[in-house]
């Protein structure tokens, strides 16, 4: 598994949020309406949340999806092992009681 900073979920990540921050910026500087500063602040904030919202779920699900394949590896290797030191024989034969 490759570090977040070099996937693409989070470089697309810092990019909504160097938007939205630019987004926040020039509207506070060039938009003489607090209605419309407000409104495009919400926004720019909803829009940075999601980004990270995405980006959180996205990168947790890789790691869940290694650990899991960690895990079946482990196992695997933990049975190869047991098999080289014990070799699966057949299952036992049915014990004859005389009767």
């Amino acid at each position: 598994m490759k570090p977040g900073w070099k996937s693409s979920e989070f470089w697309l990540t810092l990019a909504a949020h160097v938007v939205s921050a630019v987004v926040s910026v020039f509207v506070g500087q060039h938009v003489g309406s607090e209605t419309v500063q407000a409104v495009a602040l919400g926004v720019s904030g909803a829009i940075s949340t999601v980004a990270q919202g995405t980006y959180n779920l996205s990168r947790g699900n890789v790691k869940a999806a290694a650990q899991a394949a960690g895990e079946a590896a482990v196992k695997a290797g933990v049975a190869a092992a047991l098999d080289a030191i014990v070799p699966r024989t057949s299952a036992p034969a049915a014990v004859d009681r005389g009767k």
